[in-house]
């Protein structure tokens, strides 16, 4: 019945009830509130308020990749005036930080190829963000992959003699440069220069980016 009544007067109106309405919107049907952005259902005087009412931690990350492209589209926003202290609540340092967000969150799930992808054809401020979070997505993205044994492991592999485990100088260096060659394999057989380079080919990727891929 609050659903039914919301949407009755989720009109896009400037009014505090249309505001309200809308954000409570938001809040119970994310699903929803979502398609309305992404779709251009959305009135306009609806939008950051379906944006702000949004839990984005519950969205699901295809949904969350969806809200980021729309939001990073729409990058730079050309009536954001400079930032100062007063201008930190308008409409558009507003969209900007639920933009931020929306990227942050996406890193901290450790979508890094999902960021790659929103980046391309994006303007050079959203470009900025998406890079500003890769770090953390790729790192999150290897945490996630790293397999970590138990107590009970552990104390079976330090058990062990097996020639795989590193125990001096000699076998770190063995284990250095066994990596290396698969780096190369990588590179010469697997087309890993592609995440090296820029989509066209033309300009080699920052170092961080390659330090975060090595």
């Amino acid at each position: 019945m609050a659903v039914v009544a919301a949407r009755s007067v989720a009109d896009g109106d400037d009014s505090q009830l249309s505001r309200a309405a809308n954000r409570h919107l938001a809040r119970v049907d994310s699903l929803d509130a979502i398609n309305r952005l992404v779709g251009g259902s959305a009135p306009p005087g609806a939008f950051l308020e379906l944006l702000e009412g949004l839990p984005l931690e519950t969205v699901d990350d295809g949904r969350l990749v969806d809200l980021a492209r729309l939001l990073l589209g729409r990058l730079p926003l050309a009536d954001a005036p400079p930032e100062t202290e007063d201008s930190l609540d308008s409409p558009a340092r507003r969209e900007f930080r639920i933009c931020n967000h929306a990227v942050a969150m996406l890193a901290t799930r450790g979508l890094a190829t999902e960021l790659k992808v929103l980046a391309e054809g994006q303007s050079p401020q959203a470009q900025a963000l998406v890079r500003h979070h890769l770090r953390q997505a790729r790192q999150v993205a290897a945490d996630s992959a790293q397999a970590y044994p138990g107590p009970t492991g552990l104390l079976d592999l330090l058990g062990r003699s097996d020639p795989r485990l590193i125990r001096n100088s000699g076998d770190l260096i063995g284990v250095l440069l066994e990596h290396l060659d698969d780096l190369q394999h990588e590179l010469s057989h697997n087309n890993g220069f592609r995440d090296l380079w820029s989509p066209d080919g033309q300009k080699l990727g920052a170092e961080d980016d390659i330090t975060d891929w090595l």
